[in-house]
């Protein structure tokens, strides 16, 4: 198949890449002078070891690491690739749709990890997400090839799957543990919050990123909160705005009125009441939260 092989593939993921640059470079060149929004993070050219680490151990991450053992992880990504190889480098005949498969997810991982590491981007794990949901069922149509030993493809496939089985289960018990999970505040505690903070007429504050937003959709937009990063003593006069879910005007605008100041009990601990001379009166406090008035 070499009119179908690595060349043409290549060239189709390496199309993909350049659109999405140049999709960036147009956003940045002709529609941010357009329309009204602000740049979250720049891309920029950067090949160093820190871009090459991070793009490898982002992959490894993706497929399990804070679950299972580091090494595990390495022994599934050592799995896959072996199979790629003899895969590619398999002489005989193959399946026409299968070959193409293979090809394509081979040819856009080689791309998309150039990219990676090419880029600094702000990349995370999760941008990796959508090659490995190629990789799993190009993985399980390799395995369908009679050409491997078939004790080597019910071993590979019963691990791997139980692998994964394994990521699923624990993923799964994760989130259902969710609101117990220590730093992690049910919606109760926020329910009681938005209750209390309407009673008292207050209607404008100042919370953090994980709870920002859910104070402001639990009131239904009747309490505006000012998403803040890093708190400081210049917090009510400039405050270090958080880039993402905030409201534009946030921007230019300040809280007016009955103002309050969301913290968890780790922010709490973390910067201290003493150090910041615009905190008063204590409005709510549990276990998870506690809430201030904020002095005018």
């Amino acid at each position: 198949m070499k009119a179908d092989g690595f060349p043409l593939y290549f060239t189709q993921s390496f199309f993909a890449c350049v659109s999405a640059v140049a999709g960036y470079w147009i956003n940045q060149r002709i529609l941010i002078r357009a329309y009204p929004f602000e740049q979250n993070v720049a891309i920029t050219p950067s090949l160093t070891l820190g871009s090459i680490k991070s793009t490898v151990f982002n992959q490894i991450h993706l497929i399990g690491y804070e679950t299972l053992s580091y090494s595990l992880s390495m022994v599934i990504w050592g799995i896959v690739g072996a199979l790629f190889a003899w895969y590619l480098l398999r002489k005989g005949a193959k399946s026409a749709s299968a070959q193409r498969v293979v090809w394509l997810c081979f040819a856009s991982w080689v791309c998309f990890t150039a990219f990676c590491c090419l880029i600094d981007f702000g990349q995370a794990a999760w941008h990796l997400a959508a090659m490995a949901v190629l990789c799993i069922p190009t993985v399980a149509l390799i395995l369908c090839d009679k050409s491997l030993a078939r004790v080597i493809r019910r071993a590979v496939s019963i691990f791997l799957c139980t692998c994964f089985l394994y990521i699923g289960i624990q993923g799964y018990l994760e989130f259902g543990n969710w609101p117990n999970r220590k730093q992690i505040r049910t919606s109760d505690s926020y329910q009681t919050i938005t209750a209390v903070l309407d009673q008292q007429g207050y209607k404008n504050g100042y919370a953090s990123f994980w709870n920002a937003n859910i104070l402001t959709e639990l009131s239904d937009g009747a309490i505006d909160v000012w998403c803040v990063d890093t708190f400081d003593s210049d917090t009510t006069q400039s405050p270090d705005l958080f880039c993402w879910l905030q409201v534009k005007t946030h921007q230019t605008t300040h809280p007016t009125n009955q103002t309050f100041l969301v913290w968890t009990t780790e922010e709490y601990a973390f910067y201290g009441k003493e150090n910041f001379s615009y905190l008063g009166n204590i409005l709510y406090q549990d276990d998870a939260f506690i809430v201030f008035d904020v002095k005018q």
